[in-house]
């Protein structure tokens, strides 16, 4: 099994402005992140 190159920070930020799903960088290895419910992106200040 291929292991993917670590990339730099600066690599994953030019490389997920391309991307349409989300992802972090994790030890220089990108992994996809789950999508986020309604609820989740809404704040509430009372």
């Amino acid at each position: 099994m291929n292991q993917p190159r670590p990339m730099s920070a600066a690599e994953f930020f030019e490389w997920e402005a391309r991307q349409h799903d989300r992802f972090e960088l994790i030890d220089g290895i990108a992994f996809a992140m789950a999508g986020a419910s309604d609820a989740h992106g809404t704040s509430a200040i009372p």
